[in-house]
C-alpha cells in the first residue's frame, strides 16, 4: 500500500474519530497524524521504499509547517498550550526517546517492531508523556497504518507478514526469510518457481539417503 494512501486514511480517520472542536485542535490533529501515518515505514529497504518514503515524510513535513503557519498567522499559540501539559525539558527528553525508537525501529526488519503492537505502544506513550494533545491522533493514524497492512498482499511472499505474527513482534517472528532461502511463489535462481521452501529439501535428502541401503538390502 502506497504511502499516500496511509497518509490519507491516518489524516481522515483521525478527524472522524476525534472530531477537533477549534482550530487550535484541528491544528494540532492533522499534524500528529501526519507523523503517524507514516511513521512505521521507517523500516523501508528498498531504493523504491526509499524514494516514497521521502516524498511521504516531507508532505508531513510540509503539513508540520503549514500547521505552524497556521497557528502563527491566526495567534492559536500551540507551543503555551503544550507546555501546559509538559516542561520543555521534558518534552524534549521524550522527544529524544521518540526518535531513539525510530532509529531502532529502521534498524529493524521491514514490517516488524515498528508494525507491531509494542512499537505503537511505545510510541504513543512517548508522544503522551511529551505532548498529550497530541497523542490521540498519532495512535489512530498510527494503527490505521498497521492494520491497513495487515490487508496489504503486495511485495512477494517474502515482504508478507502473517497478521498475528505482524502485531505480536517480538513474541512471534516470521519463519524463514533467510540468505539463499527461496520461499513459495518465489523464482527459483533458473527463473523457475519452488513449490516448497528451499529449506526442506537437505532434510528429503537425508531421509532418502538413509533408506536408500534399507531398500537395497530389502530387494
Amino acid at each position: 500500500m502506497t504511502g499516500k494512501t496511509h497518509f490519507a486514511c491516518g489524516e481522515a480517520l483521525a478527524v472522524c474519530l476525534l472530531c477537533p472542536d477549534s482550530p487550535r485542535a484541528l491544528v494540532l490533529c492533522l499534524g500528529a497524524a501526519a507523523v503517524g501515518s507514516v511513521i512505521s515505514d521507517v523500516d523501508v529497504t528498498t531504493s523504491t521504499s526509499h524514494r516514497e518514503l521521502v516524498r511521504i515524510v516531507s508532505t508531513a513535513g510540509g503539513a508540520l509547517l503549514l500547521g505552524w503557519a497556521l497557528n502563527t498567522i491566526f495567534q492559536l499559540h500551540i507551543e503555551r498550550f503544550l507546555l501546559r501539559y509538559a516542561g520543555a525539558a521534558e518534552m524534549a527528553a521524550w522527544a529524544v526517546l521518540f526518535l531513539g525508537l525510530c532509529v531502532f525501529g529502521a534498524a529493524q526488519p521491514h514490517r516488524s517492531f515498528m508494525h507491531s503492537l509494542a512499537g505503537l505502544a511505545l510510541l504513543t506513550f512517548c508522544v503522551w508523556r511529551g505532548a498529550e494533545p497530541l497523542a490521540g491522533a498519532f495512535f489512530v493514524a498510527m494503527a490505521s497504518h498497521i492494520l491497513l497492512d495487515l490487508l496489504n498482499r503486495k511485495g512477494g511472499a517474502a515482504a508478507v507478514p502473517r497478521g498475528v505474527e505482524l502485531v505480536a513482534w517480538p513474541l512471534l517472528r516470521r519463519r524463514g526469510g533467510r540468505p539463499g532461502t527461496v520461499r513459495r511463489g518465489q523464482p527459483a535462481a533458473g527463473g523457475r518457481h519452488c513449490a516448497e521452501p528451499a529449506v526442506a529439501v537437505p532434510h528429503r535428502a537425508t531421509f532418502l539417503s538413509a533408506l536408500k541401503p534399507q531398500l537395497t538390502m530389502t530387494s
